[in-house]
C-alpha cells in the first residue's frame, strides 16, 4: 500500500492544506474588499393582497401589473471596505496561521519518517524471517547492561 494511501498521512496531508487555506485567508485580511447587495421589494403597505384595496379603489380593474407600476422598488449598494487602523490585529492572524502551517509541516514530516523506519523495520524483519509475533516479544535491553 503505498504512503499517501494511509490514514496517517492522509491526515498530516490534510492539516498542511487546511493551514495553507487558512493562511491564504488570513493574507486576504489585509486587501481591500468590495462588496454589492442588491434588494427587490414592494413600497406599498399591504402585502396580504396581490392588488391593494387603495388600488382598486382608484382604479377599479386594476391588476398585479398596475401595483408592480406603482410599488415595486429596488436599490443597489456598493460598498469598498479597507482594513487600515486595526492596531496589529491582521498581522498576528497572519503570524498565527503562519505558525500553523509550520506546525502541521513538521508534523507530516514526522509521519513520513516513522512511517519510513516501520517500513524499514519490516522489511528487515521478513528478509530475516522475523515475524510480527517474534518481534514484539523482542525487548532491547537497557544500556547500563551493554558492554563497552
Amino acid at each position: 500500500r503505498a504512503w499517501g494511501e494511509t490514514p496517517e498521512v492522509a491526515e498530516a496531508l490534510a492539516e498542511v492544506r487546511s493551514a495553507d487555506a487558512a493562511l491564504t485567508i488570513a493574507r486576504a485580511e489585509r486587501k481591500p474588499h468590495l462588496d454589492l447587495s442588491a434588494d427587490a421589494g414592494f413600497w406599498g403597505s399591504d402585502t396580504s393582497r396581490l392588488v391593494p384595496l387603495e388600488l382598486k379603489a382608484l382604479h377599479s380593474d386594476a391588476t398585479f401589473a398596475d401595483r408592480i407600476r406603482r410599488d415595486a422598488g429596488y436599490s443597489f449598494t456598493l460598498s469598498l471596505t479597507w482594513p487600515i487602523f486595526d492596531f496589529g490585529a491582521i498581522r498576528a492572524r497572519v503570524a498565527q496561521a503562519d505558525h500553523s502551517l509550520a506546525q502541521a509541516k513538521q508534523k507530516a514530516e514526522v509521519v513520513l519518517s516513522v512511517l519510513s523506519k516501520q517500513t524499514t523495520i519490516a522489511e528487515a524483519c521478513r528478509r530475516n524471517g522475523i515475524t510480527e509475533t517474534t518481534f514484539a516479544r523482542w525487548r532491547p535491553q537497557p544500556m547500563s547492561t551493554w558492554q563497552i
